[in-house]
């Protein structure tokens, strides 16, 4: 376990993932299920520095899902995705500040107020985003550009959650 509490009170539901070369840790820690009382009292993405300190990257989201980070270590894209009516359901990128907390937030993509948000994400190699939304015939894997600027929209028969890319055995 790397970190089980923030100020001596349990996460919330930790979620997804993101590490950088430099070995930081961000996590998102939403609350989707349960009715179990709750310690913390908001939801964030937090932080786990290698020595093992743990503090809030940014609280400047409604409910943060999936999250990635770019291989230069200067940005984080974060899935806010709140189902509730009014919530957010948006792409966010991030600037990385030197102490590793997040800060600019920038919205890249609003998928309005119907329909489901981004679940999990992947980078490419050119830095497009691939993330997992939608629902009905916009269920699928939608590609973005670093910027925000959507170019495809990969349908899938049912609803995707997450999305990564393999190494293939180059023999074949």
């Amino acid at each position: 376990t790397l970190a089980d509490r923030f100020d001596g009170k349990r996460f919330n539901s930790p979620n997804d993932l993101a590490i950088t070369v430099g070995g930081d840790i961000y996590f998102t820690d939403p609350r989707y299920v349960g009715d179990e009382p709750r310690e913390l009292d908001f939801e964030a993405v937090f932080l786990v520095k290698p020595d093992g300190t743990v503090k809030v990257a940014s609280r400047d989201v409604q409910k943060p899902n999936g999250i990635i980070a770019t291989p230069d270590g200067k940005t984080v894209y974060v899935a806010d995705n709140n189902g509730a009516p009014g919530g957010n359901r948006q792409l966010l990128a991030f600037q990385v500040q030197s102490d590793g907390t997040l800060a600019g937030k920038r919205v890249l993509h609003d998928f309005g107020p119907d329909g489901r948000g981004i679940d999990g994400m992947t980078l490419d190699m050119q830095g497009n985003i691939y993330a997992t939304a939608g629902s009905g015939p916009l269920s699928g894997i939608y590609v973005f550009g670093p910027q925000g600027q959507q170019l495809a929209l990969i349908t899938t028969p049912g609803e995707p959650s997450n999305c990564v890319f393999g190494v293939g055995d180059d023999d074949q």
